[in-house]
């Protein structure tokens, strides 16, 4: 009966409302190209820009409408409504965001939720404060908490900006003269479409979940980003200034996802996630300020799933110049799932990444932070993000490791409900959890430009190296390794051309580090034995009788064994082991593969029960994409374009745009297998597209940028990173870091003389920030007849023109 009589009331309201609502105009500018409209309706306004479109129903007074589009060339009024759709049989009419009262009503203490969506008060009033091309806001006021028994009133200023891609909410709440009635909550509730939430806390980290049924976890940590995505669409919530009480994530209960900006009152057990019943229910009551409560929200919207309010990249029109499928692939991969792998919100497990999102369990449950190579690649897609709060969680992911390292430098394995073992889940022991967290290491400095932790844990990092050159074997100079790089289900050990041939790169990158921080002896040393690596690998593992690849392994006795793996020899190839015409021959034989039909296949020689730890054969008939980060760079050293563009890059990259989140693996002929929402694929996207596609490598002593596909002309910008390229002039910005490096930039004009500018620079980069100066006159230099300009210049602003 109660619910009819709101029913009633509403239907009331609305009449009351046609006749008596008062709208203040101010005249209207006609909006040009990129500019901005206002439509204020008997019913609704309509606040809509090429970028963002947003409805407030006046009828039932809340944002029921939020589209999105990416492109001012894209029709918005087509983009997915990105609040949720209101099911009939809710009584509240609640659809988008909303206002909100929890209290306990009555002598009874019955717990009650009302709404500003219930109907309008006849004392509502829109007020447009502007209306041109430039700018549209509007205020409404006297937004109440129940049409029936209002406890606040609130004015809502909502304002939309030509050229950005978000609303402005600005919500000032009042409380209304006294009531009797117990308040155990006043809040803005955002209920959202998209199906997985993400929640970034500055003093936390991350929280990601979805498929938790009726569920709420309430926070009294300070967000730095949220986002909800997963329906070709995407909301992203900024909120500038913590003006709220407590902030509520909400997964598939009311709406597919959302969230709650508390201003008054809160949930008494935060970080936890629980049922609606167990959440404000519980809540003590509490007395509203005299001096009301004010939230400011910026409320990004985007028709691709990926947060818009991440990317840096956009001109004054709103625009990014990049590459659009490289950004996209950039955003979604690192934002829908490398992000989503974080689990280090709790205090307990800082630093703790998985293999999976949360849904709302993580595959291999309690199973955290491989390096054989699972964490590698994600901290290679936090490294490449340019987000300083992404590269703190590599930090934290890098040290959860590194605090567990045994005193022979043995770095653990994976950690099981939070305690380090040491071996894989087949049982073998692998050289990969050492060897990748030492690249990631250095990764991670290479990319945040934290020189200050490479420093205060570069003997943590030499540990970690001894360990590994402890199995170097002085005769046959290859390391005797105890079992497969990063395939831990398959028998191999002793030579084996997988871990010696990554070798090969991990030590010429340690003997950088080593370099920068002035042990250049011990460099020297390291480059050495890589080098000698490389030519052992030359003389023992190279097929004796095919001429062709290099063997699985070489065993103590000098017998062979061999699966012609795809995986060791796209890593030789990678790293310059074979000459030329090895190079070649590996290609062609690989080229030959009927399992083409994603990245990257394993071998050609099936892995049997025999042959696999504890006969488990579930990766031997499979694709990876760590092979297919071997794969990139192999053919962009054989000048394989059009297999790197159409095989290893582009089917993987349809399937990212299609689905959001990848499987584990593919099989032979292209399908998914194995867990869903797994992080691997869609990182070795990013990496070979940064490394490769884009040739973009900020070393610790050196920068490359060498393009394989972008050789004409590209703009890359990730964070405060922009690369401005063309053969007649090349601009750098935002390089992290500060030093002064050997540069190579390729693809210029042959035989030519260019400026070399160089300009005072701030760039505040991690914790630390440094100036850099250099000489203010230019200085000259002069490509080779390949267009090739080799210089030594400081990571400043860099500008080379012909």
């Amino acid at each position: 009966a109660l619910m009819m009589a709101k029913g009633v009331w509403g239907v009331l309201c609305f009449a009351l409302w046609l006749v008596s609502v008062l709208v203040v105009f101010v005249p209207q500018t006609a909006a040009s190209g990129g500019g901005v409209e206002l439509d204020v309706q008997a019913d609704h306004i309509v606040l809509k820009s090429t970028f963002v479109h947003a409805e407030f129903n006046l009828v039932r007074p809340q944002l029921d409408v939020l589209r999105g589009s990416f492109h001012a060339n894209q029709p918005i009024d087509s983009a997915v409504n990105l609040l949720n759709e209101r099911p009939d049989n809710l009584p509240l009419y609640r659809q988008g965001i909303v206002l909100e009262r929890d209290s306990l009503e009555g002598s009874s203490n019955k717990y009650t939720t009302f709404a500003s969506s219930a109907g309008a008060s006849p004392n509502m009033t829109v007020r447009v404060i502007s209306n041109t091309a430039a700018l549209v806001s509007v205020a409404i006021s006297g937004v109440v908490d129940s049409v029936t028994d209002p406890t606040v009133t609130s004015t809502w200023f909502l304002t939309v900006k030509a050229g950005q891609h978000h609303l402005n909410l600005t919500c000032q709440v009042d409380p209304l003269p006294s009531k009797a009635t117990k308040i155990l909550s006043v809040r803005l509730a955002l209920y959202l479409a998209p199906i997985s939430l993400y929640g970034h806390f500055t003093d936390r980290g991350v929280m990601q979940m979805m498929s938790q049924p009726d569920s709420l976890m309430a926070s009294d940590a300070s967000l730095h980003r949220f986002y909800s995505l997963g329906i070709n669409g995407s909301v992203d919530v900024i909120i500038p200034q913590k003006t709220y009480s407590q902030l509520v994530l909400l997964d598939e209960g009311f709406a597919h996802t959302g969230l709650q900006v508390v201003l008054a009152g809160r949930i008494p057990k935060t970080d936890a996630w629980m049922s609606s019943a167990n959440g404000w229910p519980t809540a003590s009551p509490v007395t509203l300020s005299s001096n009301g409560y004010k939230a400011s929200l910026d409320i990004y919207a985007n028709n691709y799933d990926f947060p818009i309010s991440a990317v840096t990249s956009f001109n004054e029109q709103g625009e990014s110049p990049m590459n659009f499928d490289e950004l996209r692939t950039f955003y979604t991969s690192t934002y829908a799932s490398t992000v989503g792998t974080i689990v280090s919100y709790y205090p307990a497990s800082q630093g703790e990444v998985g293999a999976t999102l949360n849904m709302p369990l993580q595959a291999y449950t309690y199973l955290y932070n491989f390096f054989d190579p699972d964490s590698f690649f994600t901290i290679g897609g936090l490294a490449y993000s340019g987000e300083p709060f992404l590269w703190n969680e590599a930090r934290k992911i890098l040290e959860l490791n590194m605090n567990y390292m045994l005193p022979t430098g043995q770095l653990p394995h994976h950690f099981v409900f939070m305690k380090p073992t040491y071996i894989a889940i087949s049982g073998a022991t692998q050289t990969g959890p050492n060897i990748f967290w030492i690249l990631s290491s250095l990764q991670y400095v290479r990319g945040s430009g934290d020189y200050a932790w490479l420093n205060l844990h570069m003997d943590k990092i030499e540990l970690a190296v001894g360990f590994l050159k402890n199995m170097y074997n002085t005769s046959v100079q290859m390391l005797n390794s105890p079992g497969s790089l990063w395939i831990d289900v398959f028998i191999r050990n002793n030579f084996t051309s997988d871990s010696n041939a990554i070798m090969v790169y991990l030590l010429n990158e340690f003997a950088d580090a080593q370099d920068l921080l002035g042990n250049k002896v011990a460099a020297a040393a390291n480059r050495k034995m890589a080098s000698q690596i490389a030519d052992a690998m030359n003389k023992y593992l190279w097929s004796p009788t095919s001429q062709d690849h290099y063997v699985t392994q070489m065993n103590l006795d000098g017998s062979l064994r061999d699966f012609v793996d795809y995986d060791s020899n796209f890593l030789a190839v990678a790293f310059g082991i074979p000459d030329t015409d090895r190079a070649n021959k590996i290609i062609k034989l690989i080229n030959n593969s009927t399992c083409r039909a994603k990245a990257t296949y394993v071998s050609l020689k099936y892995y049997d029960a025999k042959n696999c730890w504890g006969g488990n054969t579930g990766d031997s008939n499979v694709d990876m994409g760590r092979i297919g980060w071997a794969e990139g760079h192999a053919r962009r050293r054989v000048g394989d374009l059009d297999t790197y563009l159409n095989k290893v890059v582009a089917p993987v990259r349809a399937d990212l745009f299609r689905y959001t989140w990848l499987y584990e693996r593919y099989t032979c002929d292209g399908q998914f297998t194995h867990n869903s929402h797994y992080h691997e694929y869609p990182e070795f996207l990013v990496r070979v597209i940064t490394e490769v596609s884009y040739g973009i490598t900020i070393g610790l002593l050196k920068i490359t940028i060498d393009p394989f596909v972008y050789t004409n002309s590209f703009i890359y910008s990730m964070g405060n990173l922009t690369i401005d390229f063309a053969a007649s002039k090349v601009v750098v910005r935002g390089v992290p870091g500060a030093q002064v490096k050997q540069w190579t930039v390729t693809h210029l004009m042959p035989n030519k003389t260019y400026n070399l500018v160089s300009t005072t620079s701030t760039n505040d980069v991690s914790v630390k920030q440094h100036t850099l100066v250099y000489p203010a006159a230019p200085i000259t230099v002069k490509t080779d007849g390949t267009g090739t300009a080799n210089f030594i210049a400081s990571i400043g602003e860099q500008v080379i023109t012909s």
